[in-house]
């Protein structure tokens, strides 16, 4: 009897705790961004550096084809590190690895130390995406006073909508030595946020929570610094108009600086009226 106690999971990570050098570490974690744009806006007075200036002048679409050393990520990882954040759209990849013999049970996802402000007005670099949205599981939505973790709801479109409480719906349990991955969207409309993500789980019977941010610093999401929203005409949209110190968008195969950016035409979907 004495030896079967001593194998139950709950023993062995007692015994784990004290001989690893990461012995009270119940999961490992690490987050990535999965933007399928190159899209990013900077408070207002942070500007680009001369040197991704001329980044942005030389770049074409067509180098997207030459391979991964060709794309703009570095230029907009560089900007996301001095402040900017993403526009109306986060996409975040959260992998978790179980660090104990006992299965962990993830109770709650939600975005925690949250500050709003109004949306960022500085430089705007906009090159859309090509192609559709990255795959998510559960969506974070800004408008709310409160944000949860919303499961994705089918409005006929690949962005969905966010529907009822994740966690009514889905359970996430992470075990030992298998990694599992948490897709989450954020959104805003309304106001520029910064966040940090905390996730609430039990590990035997006890309740713990885990705070995830980027590298230390937020994560950081704002709408567009609309002046003029798009219109929904008979045959489509009517351009918007968005207003910052410095714009940087995309023209047909090539980045364009604009030399009025105060009066920067947009089209759908970007400033499009605030959800209701």
């Amino acid at each position: 009897m004495a030896a079967q106690a001593f194998d139950t999971p709950a023993t062995k990570d007692k015994v784990r705790t004290i001989t690893r050098p990461d012995g009270e570490q119940d999961v490992r974690w690490s987050v990535g961004f999965n933007d399928p744009a190159y899209q990013i806006a900077t408070p207002s007075g942070v500007t680009l550096t001369p040197q991704q200036k001329q980044r942005l002048r030389t770049w074409r679409f067509s180098d997207l084809s030459k391979g991964p050393r060709y794309s703009l990520s570095n230029l907009i990882n560089e900007v996301r590190a001095a402040g900017g954040a993403n526009l109306d759209k986060l996409y975040l990849m959260v992998k978790l690895e179980g660090r104990r013999n006992q299965p962990l049970f993830v109770d709650d996802v939600r975005p925690v130390n949250i500050k709003r402000t109004q949306p960022y007005a500085g430089t705007l670099v906009d090159i859309p995406p090509q192609e559709g949205g990255e795959p998510f599981q559960m969506i974070f939505n800004f408008d709310e006073f409160e944000p949860r973790a919303r499961k994705v709801e089918d409005n006929g479109t690949p962005d969905g909508r966010p529907g009822d409480l994740f966690f009514n719906h889905h359970t996430i349990t992470v075990k030992d030595g298998q990694q599992d991955s948490i897709a989450i969207k954020s959104i805003t409309t309304r106001t520029a946020v910064t966040f940090q993500i905390q996730i609430a789980y039990h590990l035997g019977g006890q309740p713990k929570t885990l705070t995830i941010s980027n590298q230390g610093k937020p994560f950081a999401l704002t709408p567009y610094n609309c002046t003029k929203r798009t219109k929904l005409i008979k045959n489509g949209y009517t351009d918007g108009r968005v207003s910052y110190q410095d714009v940087w968008s995309m023209e047909s195969d090539k980045v364009e600086h604009d030399p009025t950016p105060k009066k920067h035409a947009i089209g759908s979907p970007r400033c499009l009226a605030p959800m209701k």
